[in-house]
């Protein structure tokens, strides 16, 4: 049995992946911003106006200061033993 159910990463590849979120201009990039903004674009909403879905996240809106909500990107893995998730 495969301990990482085939998920096969390491520590650099996922703060290089951040990194990119961060600031897609850069020179090291994974993904190019055309690419990146369409990965975080909601592709439906529902209905409660607080959760959306893009292509790979689960997005939150949390409500902020004057009524503005702010979107949180998340993507949850599920494992038998444990929930690895980025925030």
């Amino acid at each position: 049995m495969n301990p990482s159910y085939g998920a096969l990463t390491s520590s650099a590849d996922l703060v290089k992946l951040m990194q990119t979120f961060l600031d897609p201009t850069r020179l090291d990039c994974l993904i190019s911003p055309s690419s990146l903004r369409e990965w975080l674009r909601p592709v439906h909403a529902w209905i409660d106006d607080l959760t959306e879905v893009g292509l790979m996240w689960e997005i939150l809106k949390i409500p902020g200061s004057f009524g503005r909500r702010h979107r949180v990107y998340q993507k949850r893995m599920s494992c038998r033993s444990h929930l690895p998730r980025l925030v």
